[in-house]
């Protein structure tokens, strides 16, 4: 079975890294991995992805007739099996040219939240109808949010499959010995209490408000210290807000880390307050080191937390200093919380679980 997966460029992200953890199960299942950058250049993940067995094809995007024409002939020259396409942008064109160059399987994957208003609601909702109901494009979701919005506002139906991450690379604490250890060579005491946010500094993940929770929590503890991992447009801003409220020494702002579990298991919470989410593979990443959650009420956070169990869930941002200390007061809570997160992490967000669905449903295509 030939696959190609349509990308954007081919950068760090989310899809680009969970086709590489899977490559393995795709070929050992007989499938020929194939990539389509559409950016102006091919993208700084692309050699990872050539290194793990995918074939990449380059054709960067125009809305043009000569873009289109390119990508006929290479679909027409390729004959694939399978065509799965993952950006939002142009999605129907992409369908349409993989349907007229004779590809009969094709799949649209869902990664965000669109919840789009007006008539560009509309728009979407036709081109969705579209490619479902004269294209046969079959539309995949990676968590229970986006398959809530897709049908909620574009009456598309979609197969659910969650997203998933590499589980032999995220895990649990071997030992306290190694915590303590990796806390040592972070440069954090053995009596603080480490909560810890990992992603992009941008408008939606709203770190600011996890900084303001902080200078409150300090007020009535002053044991806590906040790892910051990630940066991005915002990151000045959030280092000149710790400044202002005199709180920068309870913060470490690391930047991109690539070990990022060493952070995670020298933590104690995790901390996520976007306003949504499609399904964050940083929080999956933390409930697979067993960290207790605190996470906003929202698209895509909702997925990875039964509140009470393996964290708490807060309705709005003025909550988080009281859902933090909450948890920091109770060693009993946070023994209870970090067990029942590694339970759910395994029942959800099973990456051979995963992969084996997305598998059969190019098998199920190719029987239509």
């Amino acid at each position: 079975m030939r696959v190609l997966h349509i990308l954007n460029e081919i950068n760090f992200s989310g899809a680009e890294v969970m086709l590489n953890l899977a490559a393995p199960l795709f070929k050992k299942e007989g499938i020929e991995l194939h990539v389509l950058s559409t950016g102006k250049e091919r993208g700084s993940y692309s050699k990872i992805l050539e290194n793990a067995g995918y074939k990449l094809h380059h054709i960067p995007f125009s809305k043009t007739p000569q873009y289109f024409w390119l990508l006929y002939k290479e679909l027409k020259n390729e004959k694939f099996d399978v065509v799965h396409i993952h950006p939002e942008r142009a999605f129907v064109w992409h369908a349409l040219i993989a349907k007229f160059s004779g590809v009969k399987n094709i799949i649209r994957t869902v990664h965000s939240i669109f919840n789009f208003n007006g008539i560009l609601r509309v728009r979407k909702y036709i081109a969705r109808w579209f490619a479902r109901i004269i294209l046969k494009v079959k539309f995949h979701s990676i968590s229970d949010s986006v398959a809530l919005i897709e049908k909620e506002n574009f009456n598309n139906p979609t197969t659910k499959i969650y997203n998933w991450i590499d589980e032999n690379k995220f895990y649990p604490i071997t030992s306290k010995d190694e915590k303590q250890q990796l806390r040592k060579q972070l440069g954090i005491k053995e009596d603080q209490f480490v909560i810890i946010s990992v992603g992009s500094c941008s408008a939606v993940k709203r770190h600011y408000v996890i900084i303001e929770a902080l200078s409150k929590i300090l007020q009535k503890v002053n044991n806590v210290i906040y790892l910051h991992l990630g940066n991005g447009e915002l990151t000045k801003e959030e280092i000149r807000l710790a400044k202002e409220l005199g709180i920068l020494k309870n913060i470490i702002f690391t930047g991109p880390k690539k070990n990022v579990r060493d952070y995670l298991v020298a933590s104690d919470l995790f901390i996520m307050v976007s306003e949504y989410e499609g399904l964050s593979i940083a929080s999956l990443e933390a409930i697979c080191c067993g960290l207790p959650l605190v996470v906003t009420d929202t698209y895509g956070l909702r997925d990875v937390i039964k509140d009470g169990y393996n964290g708490l869930k807060i309705a709005n941002p003025s909550e988080l200093p009281e859902a933090i200390l909450k948890i920091y007061n109770s060693v009993q809570l946070q023994k209870k919380f970090s067990a029942n997160t590694l339970k759910f992490a395994k029942e959800k967000f099973s990456m051979e679980k995963s992969v084996e669905e997305l598998i059969l449903l190019y098998r199920d295509n190719i029987k239509d």
